[in-house]
């Protein structure tokens, strides 16, 4: 189970850390608050995907970090 999902230098999201609860977690947000960077950065990694395309324009850097701790 993921307990802890850490992003950095992702679109607007610069340095995000969120602790998961266990059972169901809900991600609520203003339009544009990057609710869907986070979504998309769970699916990249659990499908090991590279940034292409329209993902490169989202990405703010060239060092981006996804991290996620397992318990």
């Amino acid at each position: 189970m993921i307990s802890t999902l850490h992003i950095k230098n992702i679109g607007i999201i610069n340095d995000l850390t969120v602790d998961l609860n266990n059972g169901f977690n809900v991600l609520t947000g203003e339009t544009g608050a990057g609710k869907t960077l986070i979504i998309d950065s769970l699916r990249n990694y659990f499908r090991r995907q590279i940034l292409k395309g329209n993902d490169k324009a989202r990405r703010k850097s060239f060092f981006y970090r996804i991290k996620f701790i397992f318990t």
